[in-house]
Parts: C-alpha cells; structure tokens; sequence
C-alpha cells in the first residue's frame, strides 16, 4: 500500500497532531510529524475520538503511516548529467558552482569550444548540454547541430551575450531548446533544466 503526503496529514491531523514539510534549496526537505503521546497502558485496540467526535482506529493508523515510511510515494530522481560548454574559463566556473549547488545535477565535463564539446557529448553522453553560442574553432551553433544529429535525445540548452535576433532563430533551428542571455543564466538557468527535462515537482 502506498500513501501520498496528503493522506499522512490528514490522518496526523486526525489525532490531534500535525505534519509539516520545510524546503530550502540545496538542503533538501525536511518532514516533520507531531503526534500527541498516549498514556501508558492505553488499549490502543480501542476506537479513539478524533477533534470531531468520530471513532479513530489508532492502531490502524500507526499502521498505514509505518507503511507510508517503508513504502514512499516518492520515486527516486536520477541526477540530470550535464556537459558545460564556453571558451571563457570564468564563465564556466561560475556554471560549475550554480550547477554543483543542486543535489539533482551532475557536472560531468567542461569544454572550452564546438569541436571539444562533439568529442566530449560522444565520451560521456551527457543528458543535456549548455552551450555557448561564439566559440572558437567551432561555434556553438554549429556544435550544436552536429551534436543532434549524431544523439538526438541530448537536450541543448544555448547561452550568449546576444540573445536574440539572430542568433535565437540559428540556435533553435540547430535543435537547442532554448537560448538564454548570460546575465540571466544564474537565475533562470536551473528552472529551464528542470522544465525542459520533464522533472519539476
């Protein structure tokens, strides 16, 4: 049997207690439950009265929640492996750490320009890629176009100074799902990741 969240309130609310769940990015969740405690000897056989008068089989419920633990309705989530792509050292350091901040992301390389990052996509066949658009020796536009073509299901995220215009219409045309203005990829970054690998809570 499994219950969801929603279940195990009601029935913490049942008894008198109460269920509460704090989150904090990158520090996870934290669920807490308070339950009033019985009195020593108490038959918990016995029907008991919830706050509106009604019988509560406590037994039954300490049972459901025992098995709402063993049992989660929560599925375990794969870490997303993302490969980085710019020719500017700081700017990949920079990703590296926002990325590194999220218990959901795997860094598993870095490249400096289009012609490392087609080797690197094809070594360690990340789940998605971020991907500068002006690079030397090979754009990412470019990059980005060989790299679907040969694997397809590897998402490509674009980041450039110049956003628009131009060089959206190449990106996308390329097969990136999106490109991002640089000045906005702390903030916004992490939440397109999450939208367009189908993972947000």
């Amino acid at each position: 049997m499994k219950f969801g969240l929603f279940s195990i309130r009601e029935r913490m609310i049942t008894l008198g207690g109460s269920f509460e769940i704090e989150s904090q990015p990158a520090q996870g969740c934290t669920a807490s439950l308070i339950l009033p405690v019985s009195s020593v000897g108490e038959d918990r056989s016995t029907p008991q009265k919830d706050m509106a008068g009604h019988d509560v089989d406590l037994a039954m419920v300490e049972k459901s929640l025992t098995e709402s633990k063993d049992h989660p309705n929560v599925n375990t989530k794969t870490q997303i492996r993302i490969l980085v792509v710019d020719d500017h050292v700081m700017v990949r350091e920079g990703l590296r750490k926002m990325l590194e901040s999220h218990e959901d992301l795997e860094l598993v390389g870095e490249a400096g320009d289009g012609e490392e990052a087609i080797d690197l996509v094809e070594q360690l066949r990340p789940s998605l890629v971020i991907m500068d658009v002006n690079m030397p020796k090979l754009n990412g536009i470019e990059a980005t176009t060989r790299i679907k073509a040969q694997h397809p299901n590897t998402i490509v995220i674009g980041l450039s100074v110049n956003a628009g215009g131009e060089n959206q219409r190449a990106m996308l045309k390329a097969g990136a799902v999106a490109l991002l203005p640089k000045e906005a990829a702390v903030a916004d970054l992490y939440q397109m990741i999450k939208t367009v690998t189908g993972s947000q809570s």
